[in-house]
């Protein structure tokens, strides 16, 4: 009984060193391509590093890592909010979704932990994207109602029903048809007289589903960064893009197709109109943005910006830079661009050991499109497996020791 205690004790020791307490939550069962992925993560153990985009990479079944341009909002202390829109190649199959090199001080010892969760491409279903993939409210500053665009990426007609699991916040309507290749807007309501700070999830369901989770927050997280442009101004506060980089800067290959999204929001107590987006230097040789064009953009709403990098696949290597800016009238938003494009096949005369990979500077926190440095991998899981079974073998043969002393020989008479 004192071997298997002492046992047990030491696997309760062994757990926190290899497992990262960490609650990923997929907003889905399963995604298409070019589907909007969503998922709340929750940190229950606070690490000593914080949580930033160079943390999370997404693998295939055979271990390939992919380049997924992915958000991260925080939504309170230890909760954070990832989307992206997947990229419209992925292939059906398995995939992870990896956060490692999280680092937590246990027992005066540093110590470097990861989790993963698998989630699933499928083929089935109809292509719809959501505009935005979240909302976030101020309780002590409701708006009246709130918009979600939804569009028809596919080629047959789709019909919605939308509920709400809550009934101080409600859609306007309980069904609503899309066109292929059209957009719609749907309002939800906020009733401010019953309204109650928990979160709401808007659901659209047809042959696939949504979730659009609502969440309250405190005044002190929805407040906006502070600009990281030194040349920022308060009429220039008006429009922002929704990011603490001061640039985004990425590498690729000349046959490579990254896309990635980018929040716009208004930060105004009114309605913005005709906003432009559009590009300087030479990034229009290789970068797309959509739309180039925003009719209406309402009071303290984000729409969402698509970036689509080399999307013909067949850029030609160099160094491409210049502005992203995003301009309405006297109100206008700006962000450095610079893009390195290598050959996609490197030739080596003569044997060589591989060269490095690129390394990926950090501004305020990682690009839109990551590319962080390969992780090295340390053999800490084996080294306490080792540990683990001699301290196991060590008290088996003690415990054995100990019950053959314990046996005395027949006196002979």
């Amino acid at each position: 009984m004192k071997f298997i205690s002492l046992f047990l004790g030491f696997l309760i020791f062994l757990v926190p060193l290899t497992i990262a307490h960490i609650d990923i939550n997929f907003l889905k069962d399963d995604y298409l391509a070019g589907e909007i992925f969503q998922a709340e993560l929750i940190v229950l153990d606070h690490p000593i590093n914080e949580l930033t985009l160079g943390n999370i990479e997404v693998y295939d079944s055979k271990g390939s890592k992919l380049k997924i341009g992915f958000i991260l909002q925080m939504l309170a202390e230890d909760n954070y909010f990832l989307y992206a829109k997947l990229p419209s190649n992925l292939q059906s199959g398995t995939y992870n979704l990896t956060i490692k090199d999280l680092y937590y001080r246990t027992h005066n010892i540093l110590v470097k932990k990861h989790v993963t969760k698998k989630f699933n491409i499928t083929q089935n279903g109809t292509l719809l994207t959501i505009e935005p993939p979240l909302f976030e409210i101020i309780p002590d500053d409701l708006p009246d109602e709130l918009i979600l665009i939804i569009n028809n990426e596919d080629i047959k007609t789709t019909n919605l029903d939308i509920t709400s699991n809550q009934n101080f916040i409600y859609p306007i309507r309980s069904t609503l048809t899309i066109e292929p290749g059209t957009q719609r807007r749907l309002f939800i309501r906020i009733d401010k007289s019953t309204f109650k700070e928990t979160k709401t999830i808007i659901s659209l369901d047809y042959d696939r589903f949504y979730q659009i989770p609502i969440y309250p927050l405190a005044q002190e997280i929805a407040q906006p960064s502070p600009k990281l442009t030194p040349t920022a101004t308060p009429q220039e506060a008006g429009l922002n893009f929704a990011t603490a980089l001061n640039k985004i800067t990425t590498t690729i290959k000349t046959d490579e197709f990254l896309e990635s999204i980018l929040p716009l929001k208004n930060d105004l107590n009114s309605t913005l109109k005709n906003i432009q987006l559009y590009l300087t230097g030479d990034l229009n040789k290789i970068l797309f943005v959509e739309p180039e064009n925003i009719t209406i953009l309402d009071s303290f709403r984000t729409a969402i910006l698509i970036l689509r990098l080399n999307p013909s696949m067949n850029a030609t290597s160099g160094l491409y830079q210049g502005k992203l800016i995003a301009e309405s009238g006297t109100y206008k938003d700006e962000i450095p661009v610079i893009i390195t494009v290598e050959p996609s096949e490197i030739i080596i005369p003569s044997p060589a050991p591989a060269s490095p990979m690129p390394t990926f500077k950090e501004t305020a926190s990682p690009t839109p499109f990551p590319n962080p440095p390969e992780e090295k991998k340390f053999p800490l899981v084996a080294l306490i497996v080792l540990i683990s079974l001699i301290v196991v073998l060590f008290l088996i043969f003690y415990a054995i020791k100990k019950q053959s002393g314990d046996k005395k020989p027949p006196i002979k008479k």
